[in-house]
């Protein structure tokens, strides 16, 4: 026979296992992605639909540079770079991994709402981003954090197979350097005398 005090401890651990299921059923079970989806284990993956902006090829542009690599069973891993070939060199980077077209196509959408954005070539779209991460460290600017951990993405795929020029930006002229140094605000005062 159980005594009132068992009994209550065994109704409240019902209640409480009930109350846990009913929150997990709400949110949704969590469960870790299996070893091996990472960008890593995507670098084996035949190259998917890569993307650029179609201001890539004027002088020192602010350009999106979409590298992907597909699955066969359709899954996609990718790195969204955003480059500043004018001076900064790459200011962001977003990976992407084990998602689905539609979530690609959605992002490069929100992302072409910037800048008009067509399918490139993987070689252009390495070089642009190498050419910029080049631009950018020799000009001192600190790089996007996680730049170098997106670029294995790449694997195999060089840039050095690409025969189009990509123009990096000359120096900053006097305002842009103000500008930089001091702030959007600052620059304007100075531009307007104030």
């Amino acid at each position: 026979m159980v005594s009132k005090r068992e009994a209550r401890a065994i109704k409240s651990r019902q209640k409480k296992k009930k109350r846990r299921e009913s929150a997990r059923a709400t949110r949704g079970s969590r469960k870790k992605a299996p070893t091996g989806t990472g960008l890593g284990a995507s670098i084996s993956w035949p190259v998917g639909d890569c993307f650029v902006s179609q201001n890539w090829y004027e002088q020192g542009p602010r350009v999106h540079a979409v590298f992907s690599r597909r699955h066969s069973d359709g899954r996609v891993a990718a790195a969204i770079f955003e480059v500043d070939l004018g001076w900064e060199g790459v200011v962001d980077v977003t990976t992407f991994t084990n998602i689905s077209d539609a979530i690609l196509t959605g992002e490069i959408g929100r992302r072409s709402d910037e800048l008009a954005i067509a399918t490139a070539d993987p070689e252009l779209i390495v070089k642009v981003i190498k050419t910029g991460l080049d631009f950018g460290r020799e000009n001192g600017v600190k790089q996007a954090d996680g730049v170098d951990k997106a670029m294995r993405l790449f694997g195999e795929v060089s840039g050095e197979g690409c025969d189009l020029d990509v123009h990096t930006g000359d120096e900053p002229t006097e305002e842009s350097a103000v500008k930089k140094a001091t702030g959007f605000l600052a620059g304007i005062k100075t531009k307007l005398g104030l």
